[in-house]
C-alpha cells in the first residue's frame, strides 16, 4: 500500500537517536514548499525537547521563514531581528534605530549580569516577563515605554514566523510605572538677555579646547533657533538651499536633521524626526540678521552647510551641547538648546494657540501642549461681587 503523500510542512514518523547521556536526536522528513521531502533533525535534552526543537526545524524548512528562530531562540536575537525588520521596512529612522539598541544592550546584559534578553522564547512566560518589566519601568520609566513596545514587536515577529508556544501574550496589558514628566519651562526674557551676553563673553574668550579659536557662531545659532523654534539636529543640518532671504517675507525650510549611526557615522539625515518635521517658517528679522552674517562671515563649504565645525563639516550634536554648557554655567543650567524650542513654543501659544505652535515646531498640537508649552495660570473670573455676600455682620 502506497505511503499518504505529505502535505508542505507536514512531519513524518519522529525517530529518535541517543547521542550520548545528555543529548537526544529526532529525526524525519518534511515536505517543503517546492514539493521536496527533505530530512530534518534536531537535538535536545531529552525526547520532548528535541521534538520541539525539530517541530520548528521543520517549519523552517518547508516555508522558509523563521530562520534563527525557535522556542529555544534567546529572547535578545529575536529583538534584534525585529529591529532590523524595522529598518529594512522603512518604519524607524536611524536616531529611532540607536534607541531601539540601546535598549536592546538594556534587554541583553552581560554574562556577568544577565537579564530577560538572555531567556529563550519558550520560558518568556508572562510572570516573568511582565514582572521584569514592572521593576525596569521602577528603574527607569522612559526607556521601559519604548522596551515595552520592543518586547511586543518581538513576540509578534516570533509568532508571525510560525513559533507556537501556546502561552498567554508575554507583555499582555502589564501596566507600568509612569515616568515623571518635566514640566515646559520657557526661557523669560530677562534670562535670554543674560544669556545673549554670556554667548557673546564666551565667544570673545580667546581659545577652547586644545588651543582652538572658540566657535563664532553661537550667537547665531541661538537666534536662527529662537527665530524658528527648530531642533539642535535641525539646525545643524540646515543648508543654504533651504534659505530664502530675498523674498519679501524671508523662510527658512526644515527638511533634515544630523543624526549618528553604526553604518554611516556622522552625517545629513534628509528627513526629520517626524513625519511633521519637514516645514517652512517665515522668520523675523533677528532671524534673517542672523543669517546674513553667517552668509557673509562663515567660510564655505563643500556641502552648503549655515553652520559647520571649524573643518567644514558637520558638527556633532554632543560637541553643539558641550559648547552650550560651557556658556550658561551653573547658574542656568536648567536652559538647554531645547529651551529655545519651548520659549518659541510658549510665546506663539500665548498669541495664536497650540495648533499654531505644532505648525511650527513640526509635531502636534498635544505634543507641543505636553512638552514645550509652558504652563500659565489660569486666570479666574471676577466673582468679587458675589463672594462679598459673605461679608460678616459689621
Amino acid at each position: 500500500m502506497a505511503r499518504a503523500r505529505l502535505e508542505v510542512g507536514e512531519v513524518r514518523t519522529i525517530r529518535y537517536e541517543k547521542i550520548d547521556h545528555r543529548t537526544v536526536r529526532a529525526h524525519s522528513r518534511v515536505r517543503d514548499s517546492g514539493g521536496r521531502v527533505v530530512k530534518v533533525q534536531a537535538d535536545g535534552k531529552n525526547k520532548d525537547e528535541a521534538e520541539t526543537r525539530l517541530r520548528s526545524a521543520a517549519h523552517r524548512r518547508a516555508f522558509g521563514v523563521a530562520e534563527g528562530i525557535g522556542p529555544y531562540t534567546p529572547l535578545w536575537q529575536v529583538v534584534e531581528e525585529y529591529i532590523t525588520s524595522k529598518v529594512e521596512a522603512g518604519e524607524i529612522g536611524p536616531t529611532s534605530a540607536n534607541l531601539y539598541r540601546g535598549d536592546l544592550r538594556r534587554i541583553k546584559g552581560t554574562p556577568d549580569d544577565p537579564k530577560i534578553g538572555r531567556l529563550e522564547l519558550h520560558a518568556c512566560t508572562p510572570v516573568v516577563v511582565q514582572g521584569w518589566l514592572k521593576a525596569e519601568s521602577k528603574r527607569a520609566p522612559s526607556s521601559a515605554k519604548r522596551i515595552k513596545s520592543l518586547l511586543n514587536g518581538a513576540f509578534a515577529l516570533a509568532d508571525e514566523r510560525g513559533v507556537d508556544l501556546q502561552r498567554p501574550d508575554p507583555v499582555g496589558k502589564v501596566k507600568l510605572s509612569r515616568p515623571k514628566r518635566p514640566t515646559p519651562r520657557a526661557v523669560g526674557l530677562d534670562d535670554l538677555q543674560a544669556l545673549r551676553e554670556r554667548v557673546r563673553a564666551w565667544q570673545a574668550g580667546g581659545t577652547g579646547k586644545g588651543g582652538r579659536p572658540r566657535w563664532q557662531h553661537m550667537s547665531d545659532a541661538v537666534d536662527v533657533m529662537l527665530g524658528t523654534g527648530c531642533r539642535p539636529g535641525e539646525l545643524l543640518a540646515l543648508r543654504w538651499e533651504d534659505v530664502d532671504l530675498a523674498s519679501d517675507r524671508p523662510t527658512v525650510t526644515i527638511c533634515g536633521t544630523v543624526v549618528r549611526t553604526p553604518e554611516k557615522g556622522l552625517h545629513r539625515q534628509g528627513w526629520g524626526k517626524t513625519s511633521n518635521s519637514y516645514r517652512t517658517i517665515t522668520v523675523p528679522d533677528f532671524t534673517v540678521a542672523a543669517l546674513m552674517n553667517m552668509r557673509v562671515n562663515s567660510p564655505g563649504n563643500a556641502r552648503g552647510l549655515v553652520f559647520t565645525s571649524a573643518t567644514g563639516g558637520l558638527i556633532e550634536l554632543n560637541n553643539f551641547g558641550r559648547r552650550w554648557r560651557e556658556i550658561r554655567g551653573d547658574e542656568y543650567s536648567w536652559v538647554t538648546p531645547h529651551s529655545f524650542r519651548r520659549t518659541v513654543a510658549t510665546i506663539i501659544d500665548r498669541k495664536a494657540g497650540s495648533d499654531i505652535v505644532a505648525a511650527v515646531l513640526g509635531n502636534t498640537p498635544a505634543v507641543a501642549e505636553a512638552h514645550y508649552i509652558e504652563k500659565m495660570a489660569a486666570v479666574a473670573p471676577d466673582m468679587t461681587d458675589t463672594l462679598d455676600e459673605l461679608a460678616p455682620d459689621r
